[in-house]
């Protein structure tokens, strides 16, 4: 028998367990005269009923508000038109993600949207809507983005908590599977059919066994316990990586599918598809078609505008002469800068300046974040910590990224973006850095290089250039830094917007003793290297990309290919099917497995079983 049909077998048995495990409550259920339906309200937070069939549910700036739209069951408009009205209420308010989903057992849709709240605060939206007989529900959840991720939970807790009371228009309905711990960086797709899935894009992953690895390392604790591999099988090439388990989620048990797939070309992807044993055979399948989507989605996400404009920098910057600025002072006295209209400045101290415009363009001059290397005595002295209260891994503090050192400032770049995206729980920028040069007058052990590329920001592409500089190795507690100045602007405003940066970024200048010798000296040599590296650099985008993203695109093709083709060997298996050949012709069918093992022994000449490994796509799978 081979690994995977042994695999297979042993899953059958898994697949036979019983799931009938009671979900406890774990906090008081909300029940509201005007509101007919019930829901879980979290520890610490308080709910509001606004009439109407309307509550609010609130802590601190967070809330989760539920709706009832009359007639929105008939007119799905009427739902879209409260989405409007929000959206007037809010500044750059875009739409990051829309799928399907279910609330109180009723299909609906779940939308992603992200802007500037009322008070100004950069916020995220969760909405959740379905209808209800002739009537709608909506789940309203925002919090400011800095803080999403940590509010998932209690989110959660209400979403698949709700459900309608015998007031409503529909009995309350099965939750379906229990709510997971919120883990940074994974994304989680409740399916409409039934089923989750948990997506995982892995940019630098140096291989494909790396990529599995990573990918396991990140699902700790999202389980009760660490997931039973009952099997791994991997391609030959090792960039696809599969293998079947079973786990316990809140008390009820659990199967599924994990899949690694690595890419050469920086676009690797870890998933994990379950459901409870006794579904999974009816959706695996659309789980897996949705993972090949959000795999290829993350893909075109790094397709470089290469139909867009070329983008010549140094004459963009040589406009920057034209642009007016408003002076404007840093705190304490230490300098001052010239910001251009339409750019809303945050100055620090330091020198650092963040300035963001309208349409999504910013400059960043002169930041420094810190990390701390996993390597270093603070990281072990987690883990230690951890250990001594019987814990894999304690919370994560916020704020605290753990990156090994890299003395590359690209790489070390590349690593931080990912990290603080995983963190927030946001998409990646995906940077594309397609030129790169040293920087000059930097004093070893320190680095530093100019670069340009292109990254997708919600979903728009941006071009880039600016200066990034690697710091000393790590202290033995494991502490380093980058420095980073970037300026970045939507590509269809390229024009418009990098004259006014670069002139803010020409503009800084810094008095206080402790700062000016230095500062100066670097900003000095950043914007000589800027005008050098402008000069010969005439655009974000270049023939590398294009191969990246096609190498991308092939890649994903065969990862789906060899994950399609074992979605159907374990579903054939689960629902007690082999496919057989005609040996004469070559011809190819699906029967039922003791009738396809008496044909195969009672004339082997003619008749073979056929391996998953020689399934046809659109006769077998």
């Amino acid at each position: 028998m081979s690994a995977f049909r042994l695999l297979l077998a042993v899953t059958v048995l898994v697949a036979g367990l019983a799931s009938a495990t009671a979900r406890t409550a774990v906090a008081a259920q909300a029940r509201k005269a005007s509101a007919p339906y019930t829901f879980e309200v979290p520890a610490g937070w308080s709910a509001t009923s606004l009439g109407d069939g309307g509550t609010i549910v609130a802590r601190g700036d967070a809330y989760v508000r539920l709706v009832r739209v009359a007639g929105g069951g008939k007119d799905e408009l009427l739902v879209k038109r409260v989405v409007d009205q929000i959206g007037e209420q809010w500044t750059q308010f875009k739409q990051d993600e829309r799928g399907s989903a279910k609330l109180a057992g009723s299909d609906g849709i779940y939308l992603f949207l992200s802007g500037v709240n009322p008070k100004g605060v950069e916020s995220t939206l969760r909405i959740v809507a379905a209808p209800f007989g002739d009537d709608a529900y909506m789940l309203i959840m925002a919090a400011p983005t800095r803080d999403f991720l940590n509010l998932k939970d209690a989110f959660k807790q209400i979403e698949h908590t709700f459900a309608l009371s015998s007031a409503g228009s529909l009995p309350a309905a099965d939750a379906g599977l229990p709510a997971g711990p919120a883990v940074a960086g994974l994304r989680v797709v409740d399916e409409a059919g039934g089923g989750r899935i948990l997506f995982l894009p892995l940019r630098d992953a140096p291989s494909g066994p790396d990529t599995f690895r990573s990918g396991l390392g990140k699902l700790r604790g999202y389980f009760d316990a660490t997931p039973k591999l009952l099997s791994v099988v991997s391609s030959k090439d090792e960039h696809v990586t599969i293998s079947v388990f079973n786990a316990s989620l809140h008390g009820s048990p659990v199967a599924g599918f994990i899949a690694a797939s690595y890419d050469p070309a920086g676009n690797s992807h870890f998933a994990v598809v379950f459901d409870a044993p006794d579904h999974l055979k009816a959706s695996l399948s659309p789980m897996m078609g949705h993972v090949h989507e959000m795999a290829q989605a993350a893909i075109e996400r790094s397709r470089p505008a290469s139909s867009g404009p070329k983008i010549d920098f140094d004459k963009l910057a040589a406009a920057s002469s034209k642009v007016a600025l408003t002076t404007t002072p840093y705190p304490g006295g230490v300098g001052k800068i010239g910001i251009a209209a339409g750019y809303k400045p945050t100055l620090l101290p330091g020198g650092t300046c963040f300035a963001t415009g309208e349409d999504g363009s910013y400059m960043t001059l002169m930041a420094s974040d810190n990390m701390l290397d996993p390597r270093g005595t603070s990281y072990k002295t987690q883990k230690q910590l951890a250990h001594n209260i019987g814990k894999e891994d304690l919370p994560p503090i916020p704020g605290q990224l753990f990156i090994e050192y890299d003395p590359d400032p690209v790489a070390a770049w590349k690593k931080y973006i990912t990290a603080l995206s995983q963190q927030r729980g946001t998409p990646d920028l995906s940077p594309q850095v397609e030129r790169e040069a040293p920087m000059k007058g930097m004093s070893p052990p320190a680095s530093g290089k100019m670069v340009s590329g292109t990254m997708t920001i919600k979903g728009e592409q941006f071009a880039f250039t600016g200066a990034l500089l690697a710091g000393r190795p790590p202290t033995a507690e494991g502490f380093w830094s980058i420095g980073v100045t970037i300026l970045a602007a939507p590509v269809k405003n390229a024009a418009k917007d990098f004259p006014a940066l670069f002139a803010m970024q020409r503009s800084v200048r810094l008095d206080m003793k402790a700062l000016t010798d230095q500062t100066n000296r670097n900003i000095a040599q950043m914007n000589e290297d800027s005008a050098r590296w402008m000069a010969t650099n005439r655009a974000a985008y270049n023939e590398a990309s294009e191969r990246r993203f096609a190498s991308s695109m092939a890649n994903a093709r065969a990862s789906r290919d060899a994950m399609d083709r074992s979605t159907a060997g374990f579903i054939n298996h689960i629902l007690d099917r082999n496919v057989v050949e005609h040996n004469p012709t070559g011809a190819h069918g699906t029967l039922n497995a003791n009738l396809a093992d008496a044909l195969v022994h009672s004339d082997p000449q003619n008749f073979s079983e056929v391996p998953v490994s020689r399934y046809v796509r659109g006769v077998d799978y």
